[in-house]
């Protein structure tokens, strides 16, 4: 675990071996009411909760439509092989007050593996429209939308794999 704290930032990271939900939780909400209880918070301008998953597949060749839901699709008229790319959406939640921008690229690795990141950062659109004291609430809440959404991005063969690790 890793609390970062600047002029106007507070950010909790957790890194591998990554907890469950109910073990990331309570660091969040204890640096949360740390921060609370030495100064005065006065709005939110921004409040986010990002998960960067790194998916490694053993497979020397990938369809990408074998393992997400979320790929970029390549016309019929283009090479099918890619070598490289990027693809992203952001999406509304919560009448436009929050969005979900998601993204998934492959990364490098110099033994061969093929290695894709899917990120999915939730967080609030519009300044000042969380009240202080429902910080923590819209955290869970937000924490609901992203499983919902890494859901979406994955198919069954996928999620299969994650069981077994």
């Amino acid at each position: 675990m890793l609390v970062q704290i600047g002029p106007r930032l507070l950010v909790i990271n957790a890194l591998k071996p990554y907890p469950t939900w109910q073990g990331f939780k309570p660091h969040i909400e204890r640096a949360w009411q740390s921060l609370q209880n030495v100064l005065e918070v006065r709005g939110l301008e921004r409040i986010g909760l990002r998960y960067i998953n790194r998916i490694e597949l053993s497979a020397q060749r990938v369809e990408l439509g074998d393992y997400f839901e979320f790929y970029p699709y390549v016309g019929q008229r283009l090479s099918q092989e890619m070598v490289s790319f990027i693809t992203g959406a952001e999406f509304p939640y919560a009448d436009d007050r929050d969005h979900c921008r998601v993204q998934l690229a492959p990364t490098p690795d110099p033994e061969g593996r093929k290695i894709f990141l899917l990120d999915i950062d939730y967080f609030l659109a519009r300044p000042r429209t969380v009240e202080i004291m429902n910080a923590l609430a819209w955290v869970e809440e937000a924490h609901s939308r992203v499983e919902d959404v890494f859901e979406g991005c994955i198919k069954d063969h996928l999620r299969a794999m994650f069981k077994e690790i």
